[in-house]
């Protein structure tokens, strides 16, 4: 409290209903709402409590201006003129935005003189009494009774009307005598929408015109969704507030808001005023259209976009667009490269690639990307395809290579025969139809790779990385992973339907799901040339599903039929002896023993595999030990 009052000073009481109340629904525990009374040489600010009251102490003799502020919608202004030394005075008062009305007032002077203003509750007639305020008021006859200087009589009166009582108070009732009627106006809050029409003015005094009203702002205007400086043209809105001479006074500008997630089409306009259909909804862009995971220049037909944006006059103002399919990036050698530029597809590793009439090159030209080039994309991903904006070549055509190998566990293949993706050990590995796949000194098919091999992979390694294979040697297969073999059989025992042999190293068993095509198990013999398929197992060996057998012809001569070994080095050497002989033809061969062996045993892939006899019969010459 500031400035100096009288000694004959006045209280003022009140119970405010409004600000935080009236937009809840309820008294707010937690109000913000601050009263400030105003007099010459007088000034007193309090808080409406948790009740919604408030106090001001010794207000001086004269007139009192009350204002109630809570930001940002509340700024108020009631007077109440002539306050008397000594007089305690209690109040009512709504306040919404910038307008408070008195409900009731109740005046009690020093001398027992009161004031009492409110609304008739009750009327009796007979008895002569009112009830205002929650007060019970008895009218004497000769009381004088007015509204607007006009004498009136008791029965004019009605319930409802808004009366200001003059008189004098035993404690209990006020008897009257005067009472006059007040022309009560009430303002209803008025809401009206439409698009904004004819903006002027400088935030917070705009003026506008919706749905043909025109319409004022202030600083107590409250601005949903959107901020007063977004304010424009066209905008779909609802404001509601008090017509003052015509003109709504805004209490709220609530901006209509809509969201949109769909696929650009129709594109219609450049930037930055962009124009464009999502989600079925014409979408225009403006200079202050934020963009996220991307730019204005990224929008195009089939692009995913996430658009926040106001209702506009012809479709959505877009406050922010947000492109669901942001640029990424990918490296690798090109790989089934297909079409002619400026339209070409590829594979990248996994991804499908495509290029387009817009697509930028650094590095090179559209002509510069061939088979095996590696390059870095950049682009979108639609429908899983990588739509490139911009592709670096990253060396020249021939590539700058050195020669290399790699041994490890065949991690994942990728891509179509003849071009695959192999990852091996972490290493990447393109095959091209000039690679060659071999198990044991037999051929295979690129189809033959599969996950879980352990395989020695040797080729050109490019600066990326990558290794193209020029030749893939199949070690080891996964556990019951698909194999096909070819070669000639050696090493026969069993009886069938449960014969093992081994082909190219690799011990084979046959059960009675074994299907023989050509010739039937019981003719199979060591040296006769069989296809193969069937599941690897756990212990190294082959199942065999599917044996497809050249005609069987015996040969108990000695046989010459040497194999280089994959490796050129002589890795593994199989010797056996038989009812035939055997012959070695050194280093980097493979010795094949022909005729039937009841025992082997295969013991060592690195220099030497041991054939350990066992029943064989008498005269038979049996070379234990191999020479390397």
């Amino acid at each position: 409290m500031s400035g100096s009052a009288p000694s004959d000073q006045a209280t003022v009481t009140g119970l405010v209903n409004g600000g935080a109340a009236v937009r809840q629904g309820f008294l707010t525990m937690t109000s913000t709402m601050t009263v400030t009374g105003t007099a010459p040489g007088f000034t007193a600010t309090t808080a409406v409590d948790e009740l919604g009251r408030f106090t001001l102490s010794g207000v001086p003799i004269g007139d009192l201006q009350i204002q109630f502020i809570e930001p940002p919608t509340v700024d108020a202004w009631i007077q109440i003129p002539g306050i008397g030394p000594g007089e305690t005075i209690d109040l009512a008062v709504t306040v919404v935005g910038t307008t408070a009305t008195i409900e009731t007032l109740h005046r009690t002077g020093g001398g027992g003189l009161i004031e009492l203003d409110g609304r008739i509750a009750e009327l009796d007639l007979v008895a002569r009494t009112l009830n205002v305020a929650g007060t019970s008021v008895f009218v004497p006859n000769g009381t004088l009774i007015v509204d607007a200087g006009l004498a009136l009589s008791l029965d004019a009166l009605s319930i409802g009307d808004t009366v200001l009582v003059s008189g004098t108070s035993d404690g209990f009732a006020i008897e009257a005598n005067r009472i006059e009627r007040v022309a009560q106006v009430v303002q209803v809050p008025v809401t009206v929408e439409g698009p904004l029409l004819s903006l002027s003015g400088s935030c917070p005094s705009l003026a506008f015109i919706v749905d043909g009203t025109a319409v004022s702002t202030s600083g107590a205007t409250f601005f949903d969704d959107i901020p007063c400086i977004d304010q424009q043209n066209f905008l779909s809105v609802a404001v509601t507030g008090h017509l003052v001479d015509d003109v709504l006074e805004a209490l709220v500008v609530n901006v209509e808001t809509v969201i949109l997630d769909g696929f650009v089409s129709m594109v219609t306009a450049p930037c930055p005023t962009a124009a464009f259909m999502a989600d079925g909804t014409q979408v225009s862009t403006d200079l202050a259209t934020r963009f996220v995971d991307g730019s204005c220049a990224d929008i195009g037909d089939g692009v995913r976009v996430h658009v926040m944006g106001v209702v506009a006059v012809g479709g959505v103002r877009a406050l922010e667009v947000r492109l669901h399919d942001p640029v990424v990036s990918v490296r690798g050698n090109i790989l089934g490269l297909t079409g002619a530029c400026p339209a070409l597809s590829f594979a990248i590793s996994d991804t499908p690639v495509a290029t387009s009439a817009t697509t930028t090159f650094t590095g090179g030209a559209c002509a510069d990307l061939l088979e095996g080039v590696p390059v870095e994309a950049k682009g979108r991903l639609l429908a899983d395809t990588l739509r490139a904006e911009s592709i670096t070549i990253e060396i020249g055509k021939t590539g700058q290579t050195q020669s290399s190998s790699i041994e490890g566990v065949l991690d994942s293949v990728g891509g179509q025969p003849p071009n695959l993706v192999l990852l091996v050990d972490g290493v990447s590995v393109r095959t091209s139809a000039d690679t060659r796949v071999m198990r044991r000194g037999g051929t295979q098919a690129l189809v033959d790779l599969v996950a879980g091999q352990r395989v020695h992979v040797v080729g050109d390694r490019f600066p990326d990385g990558v290794i193209a294979a020029r030749k893939i040697q199949i070690k080891a297969d996964a556990a019951s992973g698909p194999v096909v073999l070819d070669g000639k059989v050696s090493g026969i025992r069993g009886d069938c339907p449960a014969v093992t042999f081994v082909i190219n190293g690799v011990q084979i068993v046959t059960n009675v799901l074994t299907t023989f095509n050509g010739s039937p198990c019981a003719t199979l013999q060591n040296g006769q040339r069989v296809t193969l398929s069937g599941l690897a197992q756990a212990d190294g060996t082959v199942a065999a599903g599917t044996l497809d057998a050249e005609p069987s012809k015996r040969n108990d001569g000695d046989s010459d039929d040497d194999e280089e070994n994959e490796d050129g080095e002589g890795d593994e050497i199989l010797n056996g002896n038989g009812n035939g002989k055997g012959k070695g033809k050194g280093k980097g061969k493979k010795q094949r023993a022909l005729g039937h062996i009841s025992a082997w045993a295969l013991v060592s892939q690195q220099k030497a595999t041991q054939l350990a006899p066992q029943g064989y019969g008498p005269g038979e010459n049996v070379n234990e030990q191999p020479s390397t």
